[in-house]
């Protein structure tokens, strides 16, 4: 009874969301479809705009992440010391306060080289040649400074971790290396986190997919950019679903 209480649930909400993206698709699809003329919009020339302000804006953004990155990297560093130094009492707080902070390093990493990428991608809507190279310098600059960081973290968790460094950063394997070095508790975390970001991403998806159908009907896109998002959403959940039945075998035999 409860199961059909929830079914019920799910469904309703399922409607009420395939029933807003209807009605917004209509109306974007409508927009899209009127005479340009009529708005006094050049579409290419707002493109254009919005384009070459990205590039500053992401330009920033790596700025602001690496500079926040370096200040995490310090207090990092400072842990680690603290680590090498520490006594038997304080050793699993000071561990657990490295933990905390090389998280909070990743995910500035994983920022700024988002913000890089997408710059890098519209440089070429800048027009002046000296802003582009002074642009393009500032980024490249940025780019080096996050990798010379990811290094310096990577070498600060082996000395608190010296047996992870029988992963092989080479390796396609790296990442499960460097987990089977980790003890149960940190595996657990893992695990938890992993399939808290396979439920989340889910959502994400969909809102990419009707991002992709509005820049289709408004900027021209093209189905390209549909064709990645699906794809990406495909490929996420057989790989997600083909590991969970291997596991399952392993299990049963």
């Amino acid at each position: 009874m409860k199961k059909d209480k929830v079914l019920k649930k799910w469904i309703g909400k399922t409607m009420k969301f395939a029933l807003l993206g209807a009605v917004i698709g209509l109306g974007v699809s409508i927009i899209g479809g009127l005479n340009r003329s009529f708005w006094h919009i050049d579409l290419n020339q707002l493109k254009l705009f919005l384009h070459q302000v990205s590039v500053y804006l992401f330009l920033f953004g790596c700025i602001v992440a690496n500079i926040v990155l370096g200040i995490y990297y310090g207090k990092t560093k400072r842990t680690v010391q603290r680590i090498v130094q520490a006594e038997e009492e304080v050793l699993d707080f000071l561990e657990d306060k490295f933990e905390i902070q090389f998280a909070r390093g990743q995910i500035l990493v994983v920022v700024s080289i988002c913000f890089f990428i997408l710059g890098a991608c519209l440089l070429n809507t800048i027009i002046e040649i000296d802003i582009y190279l002074i642009t393009a310098v500032l980024y490249i600059f940025n780019f080096f400074y996050t990798d010379y960081v990811v290094i310096q973290l990577y070498r600060l968790s082996i000395k608190v971790y010296p047996e992870k460094s029988k992963a092989d950063p080479t390796s396609m394997n790296y990442l499960e290396q460097w987990l089977s070095y980790s003890d149960e508790a940190e595996k657990e975390l893992t695990y938890q986190s992993a399939y808290s970001t396979f439920s989340k991403m889910q959502i994400v998806f969909i809102i990419a997919m009707f991002l992709a159908f509005i820049g289709q009907l408004l900027f021209d896109t093209g189905f390209f950019a549909i064709l990645i998002v699906t794809a990406l959403f495909g490929t996420f959940n057989i790989i997600f679903q083909v590991y969970y039945l291997k596991l399952r075998k392993q299990k049963l035999n």
